[in-house]
């Protein structure tokens, strides 16, 4: 099974491109460390066994796929096996078992994907009469069932897949950007970076997953310490429900009680669909540093721990992530602070 979204080809069972498959056998000094690590290593078979699941039972009536299809087009709507799969797991430990034991659990019935906004309101407009539930499906990288396909006491499950909104429009003189909700994060970095721009928000799974799903679920990313989390950089959110579209207002700060975009941002589509959010945008540095460092010995790295995790320690690093590996050095570990 290949999952095609945009224009990346994704594994069905794990992290990654096809095309960016590690083999062992290229990497000896790798082998060696994993089966010193491991006691072991089990050659993987020449032909492993194809990958073949039941076909998942489809409760959509065909009234209610012929209407979708009217409404979005026939390329706009699938009940294709191997695209009802991939938009029913995310990329957890649990999701994966279900992928090669072949116990796959729910399984959506359908796969829309809307143009544009109003795709997405005609879509839920159908659903609510048709008594069918909707699942919004970013990049498909939940590790904590977001996108399960439950029905409940709906006769059906369609998910919504929001690949195909991927606008980015850039207002250089706010330093703000309107971000269509199914835009990559490299391809959302590298259109911001043409304009000496950046959002700032890397999650690890930056590569395959969509700023709409960040917003979705109150993303926080491995700079989050210097540039904040995504509802810090949200200003505002448009979102869908089946009675219409909501834009919150997109004003530098409020006082005015409960902030209603604070409410969309985590709502993990219980909500509504978000389809679209203005966020604050940042200069591109000057000037960027990564640095590591080493302690041979377990009370040092003891003691560096307890200070990166003080309760109201603001330190100077924008990131910070600490491995403990025994090594020898002849001198004590340089810390480089820029």
């Amino acid at each position: 099974m290949a999952v095609f979204r945009n224009d990346r080809l994704c594994r069905p069972g794990g992290w990654g491109r096809l095309e960016d498959s590690l083999s062992l056998g290229e990497q000896p000094k790798l082998a060696a460390n994993l089966s010193e690590a491991l006691g072991g290593l089990h050659e993987p078979p020449d032909d492993p066994p194809a990958w073949d699941p039941p076909a998942p039972e489809n409760r959509l009536p065909e009234g209610t796929c012929r209407a979708l299809v009217e409404r979005l087009g026939s390329d706009a709507v699938s009940t294709d096996v191997d695209d009802r799969i991939a938009h029913s797991l995310g990329r957890s430990y649990r999701d994966l078992l279900r992928i090669w034991s072949g116990h796959l659990g729910p399984v959506t019935d359908a796969v829309v994907y809307p143009r544009d906004e109003e795709g997405v309101a005609a879509v839920l407009r159908l659903a609510t009469e048709h008594n069918v539930a909707v699942v919004p499906f970013g990049g498909g990288t939940s590790v904590v069932g977001g996108v399960d396909p439950l029905a409940g006491q709906h006769a059906a499950v369609v998910s919504l897949d929001t690949m195909r909104l991927v606008h980015v429009k850039i207002d250089a003189e706010a330093q703000l950007a309107d971000i269509g909700a199914g835009v990559l994060g490299p391809d959302l970095e590298r259109q911001l970076n043409e304009h000496d721009f950046m959002l700032g928000h890397f999650p690890q799974s930056f590569e395959f997953s969509t700023f709409g799903g960040w917003v979705a679920t109150r993303g926080a990313g491995q700079q989050s310490t210097r540039y904040g989390k995504i509802e810090h950089m949200v200003s505002s959110v448009r979102i869908v429900t089946p009675r219409g579209a909501i834009l919150t207002r997109n004003v530098p700060a409020s006082a005015a009680g409960p902030s209603l975009v604070q409410q969309f941002i985590g709502s993990e589509g219980t909500l509504g669909v978000i389809t679209s959010a203005v966020a604050h945008i940042g200069v591109v540095p000057r000037r960027l540093n990564f640095t590591r460092s080493c302690w041979a010995t377990s009370p040092r790295l003891s003691h560096w721990s307890a200070i990166w995790h003080r309760p109201n320690c603001r330190c100077r690093w924008c990131v910070s992530r600490m491995r403990t590996r025994r090594v020898s050095c002849s001198k004590p570990p340089q810390v480089d602070r820029h």
